[in-house]
């Protein structure tokens, strides 16, 4: 069942992070919260072989019939993660308000995560929910069939495609990153979790470094998010984007 939480308290981890400042919010906003023992990077579609690869080409390549959707992809990742949470029956998820559920009347009202990544226009809503409600549906129809029976829209606004931009069980043993940018979810857990997501040959999930560059598709016409001067002159950790 998902809920609308009108307390945000949830989330505070996050807002409280240690990458939650102007120099490291894309660390946070990408990779997810600070502190797992190990990382993973689900690819929602595969690297680029070469710098200045534009997105659309490769997207144009990919055969819908045999290519996951990233909805489907994170509910395999969350699937094999469940065996790692003591509270699979309690978990949370950030949604950006820019993939315009702040159409929907239930939601003009509901009070929004506005202290991370503060500045990039990152402003959340906060739901409540369990791993059952996204593993034991088809990714590409949680939203829309959500959206339908609670809510009353027919049509998902824009952008509510889109897969959580945090969810994690509540006891926060691993969390699952997917921002609006990146082609791939950063995901932050125990070795033995991210191990099992490696393993699984369902989805493509690869080692992370939260401290090192990420590859990164071009997007035509479209300029690169803001990176600060610091991040520009000294090459310090950079998560790539897109």
């Amino acid at each position: 069942m998902l809920e609308i939480m009108t307390d945000l308290s949830a989330a505070d981890w996050i807002v409280n992070d240690q990458h939650n400042n102007w120099d490291d919010w894309d660390v946070l906003a990408t990779a997810g919260p600070s502190g797992y023992e190990n990382y993973g990077r689900l690819r929602y579609i595969p690297d680029p072989m070469h710098k200045q690869t534009n997105i659309q080409d490769e997207i144009q390549n990919l055969d819908p019939a045999v290519h996951p959707s990233d909805y489907e992809q994170v509910r395999i990742a969350v699937e094999t993660l469940a065996p790692f949470t003591n509270s699979p029956h309690e978990a949370y998820m950030l949604m950006w308000t820019g993939s315009g559920l702040h159409w929907a009347d239930e939601l003009k009202s509901a009070p929004e995560v506005d202290k991370i990544a503060m500045g990039t226009g990152r402003n959340y809503y906060l739901f409540r929910l369990s791993l059952k409600d996204i593993v034991d549906h088809d990714g590409s129809d949680i939203w829309q069939r959500w959206l339908e029976n609670e809510w009353g829209f027919t049509t998902p606004p824009w952008g509510f495609n889109k897969p959580p931009a945090f969810f994690w069980p509540a006891d926060q043993a691993w969390c699952l990153t997917s921002d609006v940018d990146p082609h791939w979810a950063g995901i932050g857990g125990s070795q033995v979790a991210i191990d099992a997501l490696i393993a699984d040959s369902r989805i493509d999930v690869v080692p992370m470094n939260p401290d090192e560059w990420q590859p990164s598709w071009e997007w035509p016409n479209r300029a690169n998010r803001l990176v600060s001067v610091k991040r520009a002159v000294d090459g310090s950790r950079r998560i790539g984007s897109r």
